[in-house]
């Protein structure tokens, strides 16, 4: 039986105004911060990418839906902004896995016909031991031959269990079109044209 999409990250953002305190705060941070060009990374129960120039705020390090308000306002907690602001938060990406629990040919799989809700389909063995179909409006799915996949660029967990069960169906057809295939029934002629050829 293969298992639902568990998720492993969400990646948000948000927009804080107070610059000036913003880099004043983060000079005096010691621990679990590295300074780039731009912005900063900053790794504090969850992982925040400041740009300080903007004032927009990556999170991620994010588990699921409801840890999403405890990243912002553990951010906020530790640059004494106001935590009672409603604050935009715009979810970029969920990324999920789990398995399909069979094995497949991917070179069968990416030749298959599919239907108008995949967008492209790319398969490079001698790159990435994995196939990716970009569903539209939906994200992409990353699919291994050992049937593990992965799901990335999803913005709700409606699109992550849409992209799951395109793949559950795709893989079915996969099956019934390569491994279910009746083989053709050979008449006696049939069989001692084969027998002169062994």
């Amino acid at each position: 039986m293969d298992s639902v999409p568990i998720i492993c990250n969400i990646k948000v953002h948000f927009h804080v105004r107070s610059r000036k305190k913003l880099i004043k705060k983060l000079k005096k941070i010691t621990e679990g911060i590295t300074w780039y060009h731009n912005y900063v990374m900053l790794r504090n129960r969850f992982i925040y990418t400041i740009f300080w120039n903007s004032g927009f705020i990556n999170a991620t390090g994010i588990k699921c839906k409801s840890h999403i308000k405890k990243a912002v306002k553990h951010f906020m907690h530790l640059f004494h902004f106001s935590r009672k602001k409603k604050r935009k938060i715009i979810i970029d990406n969920i990324t999920a896995s789990g398995n399909y629990n069979c094995n497949i040919n991917l070179r069968q799989f990416t030749s298959m016909s599919f239907d108008k809700h995949v967008m492209s389909i790319k398969w490079n063995r001698c790159f990435f031991p994995a196939c990716f179909l970009r569903v539209y409006k939906h994200g992409t799915l990353t699919l291994f031959s050992t049937g593990k996949y992965n799901i990335i660029g999803s913005r709700t967990e409606e699109s992550v269990n849409v992209i799951y069960k395109l793949g559950k169906t795709l893989i079915q057809e996969w099956i019934t079109a390569y491994i279910q295939k009746p083989q053709p029934i050979m008449n006696k002629d049939m069989k001692a044209a084969l027998i002169v050829a062994l």
